[in-house]
């Protein structure tokens, strides 16, 4: 009897890829963060681009946090809006949109 592979596969958390080379998947959240923290300031030349996976909005909100930060800017959205799950959509006057 075969078993489903989606069963046993480990989630991928993020993606991550680099110009002219394949995409590596994460399926361990702090490494993912940390690939994220070690290439963001190297974006330009490597051409590398990720793209956030999983649903955890404490990832997700990690993530962001990251490329705030590396902006010289601080975040402006809470955990709770991450736990939202894609139900708002920002708007400039910092309020949320129902969708």
């Amino acid at each position: 009897m075969m078993e489903e592979s989606s069963k046993t596969a480990p989630l991928i958390v993020g993606r991550i890829t680099y110009a002219y080379d394949t995409p590596e998947e994460f399926t361990d959240a702090e490494k993912y963060l940390q690939t994220i923290r070690d290439e963001l300031p190297y974006m330009a030349t490597t051409g590398m681009r990720f793209e956030t996976l999983t649903k955890d909005p404490e990832v997700r909100k990690a993530v962001d946090d990251i490329v705030y930060d590396f902006n010289g800017e601080k975040n402006p959205h809470p955990l709770a809006y991450y736990q939202a799950d894609g139900q708002k959509t920002p708007v400039k006057e910092g309020k949320a949109k129902e969708r």
